[in-house]
């Protein structure tokens, strides 16, 4: 065996290596690299898609607390606006019967002068009947 270099059979492994080189560029690495972009793709899209997310969950979020406010808000105009009815109708009603019942009070005030004049009359024409009923009884006593 010897151990001269051949130029023959370096320039034979120079060209079955430089084709090995070639072909696997051309089937293994271009398709591998080309796989790999393509992925890089789609996780970049996918974490916009995530960041895209991410914004609309937070301006949706910010949306709900705007709506809820505002509902609390109405909630409390119309709970306001539902005492402030109902307080006007007590009052209302209030006045109608304080003006019924003085109204009653008024009548009854009214009657019972009627008839104090009534029983007053009546005693004063009865006071002589009365007087002589008396003088009687003290007699006979």
């Amino acid at each position: 065996m010897s151990t001269e270099i051949n130029l023959r059979l370096m320039f034979l492994v120079f060209v079955v290596f430089m084709a090995t080189l070639y072909l696997l560029n051309i089937w293994l690495f271009k398709p591998l690299m080309h796989f790999m972009e393509r992925r890089d793709g789609v996780i970049n899209q996918d974490a916009q898609e995530i960041t895209d997310s991410e914004k609309e969950i937070i301006y949706i979020q910010e949306e709900i607390e705007q709506i809820i406010k505002q509902a609390k808000l109405d909630a409390k105009q119309m709970t306001e606006e539902a005492l402030s009815e109902a307080k006007n109708v007590y009052d209302s009603k209030i006045a109608r019967y304080k003006a019924e019942n003085q109204a009653k009070i008024d009548g009854f005030m009214q009657k019972l002068e009627e008839e104090k004049k009534m029983l007053k009359t009546q005693l004063v024409s009865d006071k002589i009947a009365l007087q002589e009923v008396i003088y009687t009884k003290i007699k006979n006593i």
